[in-house]
Parts: structure tokens; C-alpha cells; sequence
């Protein structure tokens, strides 16, 4: 990277932190953008600082975040092979679903920059705005982040943009396909003819949990899962359920690990069953040491 000095004759002669060329481009940007797409263009450049990658990149983010708002005039400051960089960029965050048939390394690094930004621009925006209030009307923020992830891991900036998607999946309360695959599951084995009867009896308590259930038509097995915020609280249950069973075995297993053909099912509910919802909300809360007993009782079932 090109430092730019201070002028100044009565001052000490310091490098800048930026070039004077980035500087040019910034005043540009905030010339034409509004105050919070001119910060993600400035956080998305000093990401790819801190990961000492070059100069004409962070010129190539900050211009993409300014092409992808109709700002053409940054370009400006761009030679030719930068301008294109930037103007896939920016044709790539205009359309998430088309990925460029040739994805350079610098054009994933640009891109991943400016996504982490703005992700983490969402979270705090989130938070300062009451958190549920804000994000109830946007599920659908994720989705584009989440059509580029997978080709973004060519990116020095992937761990950081993975992380920040994660974060934001999380609070927003998604699980897409991609991120599902990480849950935990558990078959449950009978191990004797009790243990068929005890299994039914325990898919009707994770069916009425609200967890994700598979019953595989040639075997008399249950798998179980559910989503991975609900991971401990899950585990803690089927230590209970192991302790308990006698005739039952509790194997923990690969969320892919299904029989072929076989799919998790997952019992919704409508608004109309009120008394079911609130009966999986106190079953979810539920913080004992032990909590097949009280789940027991909340679903009113036997074992």
C-alpha cells in the first residue's frame, strides 16, 4: 500500500493511514451515498486493511459499494482492470443468486468485506433498534448472504464472514439447509419388546417438544434432532431418556445419518392451538437437572 504523507511545513511528517487516492474516493462516496452506505464502504476497505491485503482492493470495495447504489462517477479513480473488478463486485451484490463464472480470490475478498459489513451493520442496528421489533419484518435479510457463502470460502475474509452470518442466522432465529446439517440428532434403538412401546411413547413427547422426528418404516428406531439453539437442552434430555429406558439405546449420530429415503418431520402448530403452543414453551423452559418427569407431565403422557 501507497502512504501518503501529511503536508504541513510547521508539522512533523507522519505516514497516513490511508492513500490520498482512497481519501479522493471516500469524498466521492460520501458526496453520493447516504451516511450509513458511506460507512459500510469505509468498514469494508479497512477490513481488507487489516488483513494486509492491497490498496487497489480496498479502492475496489469502496467503489462496489458505490456501483451497486448508482454512483458510477467513483469509478473515477479506478485504472481499467480495478473498474471491472468493481463493477462485478457490485453486479455480484446486485444479484446474490448469479455467482460470476470466474470468481477470483479479489473479487471473493471484496465481496466478503462488504457482506461481513453490512451483516454486522444489521446486528447493531438490531440491537439499538430493540432487537425483535426490528428484525421481525426482515427474515428474508439472510437470504443472498447465504447463496454466497459457499463460494466466498476462497476468501482470506470467509472465517469473518462465516462468523457474522452465523451470528446473525442466530438471531434471527434461521437454520437454512447448509447450517442444519450441523445439528445434533440421536437414535433411539429398542432394544427388546418394552422398548417399542417406550419409543412410541417418547415420539409423542418430542412431537409435542416441537423437535425434529424421523420413524423409519423397515426399523423400529427413532431418530431425533432439533434446532441448535436447543442443542443442550436436547442432550440433556436423552441422557435422562438413557437413564431412564432400560430397554432403549441412546446413540448420538450425524444429522445426515437417516436411512435412505428417509426425512425429519417436525409437528407445527397454528395459532388456533393455543393450549399445545404454550405446553412446548414451558416444555422447551424447562431447566431441571432431570426434565422427563415435568415433560411428562406438560404433555400429559406416561412412561
Amino acid at each position: 500500500m501507497s502512504h501518503a504523507r501529511l503536508n504541513h511545513s510547521n508539522c512533523p511528517q507522519y505516514p497516513a493511514l490511508y492513500s490520498e487516492r482512497f481519501v479522493r474516493l471516500i469524498s466521492a462516496l460520501a458526496a453520493g451515498l447516504d451516511p450509513h452506505d458511506c460507512s459500510i464502504a469505509i468498514e469494508a476497505a479497512t477490513a481488507l486493511h487489516r488483513c494486509i491485503l492491497p490498496e487497489s482492493l480496498m479502492c475496489v470495495a469502496a467503489a462496489a459499494v458505490g456501483i451497486a447504489a448508482s454512483v458510477d462517477s467513483v469509478t473515477d479513480e479506478l485504472d481499467p482492470d480495478e473498474k471491472r473488478l468493481a463493477q462485478e463486485a457490485a453486479a455480484w451484490l446486485q444479484t446474490p443468486e448469479r455467482t460470476p463464472a470466474v470468481l477470483s480470490r479479489q473479487l471473493a475478498d471484496c465481496v466478503a468485506a462488504i457482506c461481513t459489513v453490512r451483516l454486522r451493520s444489521f446486528v447493531e442496528r438490531s440491537i439499538q433498534g430493540g432487537g425483535s421489533s426490528f428484525v421481525s419484518g426482515v427474515a428474508d435479510f439472510t437470504v443472498p448472504f447465504c447463496m454466497m457463502r459457499k463460494p466466498l470460502v476462497t476468501s482470506h475474509l470467509f472465517e469473518q464472514f462465516d462468523h457474522q452470518l452465523r451470528q446473525t442466522l442466530d438471531i434471527l432465529g434461521i437454520e437454512p439447509d447448509w447450517l442444519a446439517t450441523e445439528r445434533t440428532a440421536f437414535r433411539l434403538t429398542a432394544t427388546a419388546e418394552k422398548g417399542i412401546e417406550d419409543l412410541k411413547v417418547v415420539e409423542s413427547l418430542m412431537n409435542a417438544a416441537g423437535l425434529f422426528v424421523c420413524r423409519p418404516k423397515e426399523t423400529s428406531d427413532l431418530y431425533v434432532s432439533a434446532f441448535r439453539e436447543k442443542e443442550a437442552w436436547l442432550s440433556r434430555v436423552m441422557t435422562a431418556l438413557a437413564a431412564r429406558l432400560n430397554d432403549v439405546e441412546v446413540t448420538l449420530v450425524d444429522y445426515d445419518a437417516l436411512p435412505s429415503g428417509e426425512q425429519w418431520g417436525r409437528r407445527n402448530l397454528v395459532i388456533d392451538q393455543k393450549l399445545d403452543i404454550y405446553r412446548r414453551q414451558a416444555m422447551l423452559q424447562c431447566q431441571q437437572v432431570d426434565p422427563v418427569p415435568m415433560l411428562l407431565k406438560i404433555a400429559r403422557l406416561k412412561l
